[in-house]
């Protein structure tokens, strides 16, 4: 089952979903906006790929390699979801871009 419309479109009925079950964020969604604009305004058309998720979570050049591994993974959280709606839908891999999370080493 296809779900057609923009890539924002289905950033909003993502959030609009999370929302309504009780998730509060706001980074993660600013991120999830800020992809599908970017693929919108690149004019991709069809389902969520690896490769344009990686190539986004890289556009800052000077952006920290956990920075890029934070927004690759707020992007694959959104694909999950569009993979509902679209078959062809690719979720990137976990830890594709490094870990997307540092523990501070206790002293």
């Amino acid at each position: 089952m296809k779900e057609t419309g923009s890539m924002v479109e289905m950033a909003r009925r993502y959030l609009d979903h999370r929302h309504k079950l009780g998730s509060q964020f706001h980074c993660q969604g600013m991120q999830v906006m800020a992809f599908a604009e970017y693929a919108d305004g690149i004019g991709h058309d069809g389902p969520i790929t690896t490769e344009l998720a990686v190539r986004w979570a890289c556009l800052r050049p000077d952006d920290t390699p956990i920075n890029r591994a934070r927004r690759l993974q707020h992007v694959r959280c959104f694909a999950r979801y569009a993979a509902m709606f679209d078959t062809g839908t690719e979720i990137p891999p976990r830890g594709l871009l490094g870990r997307s999370n540092r523990r501070i080493q206790p002293h």
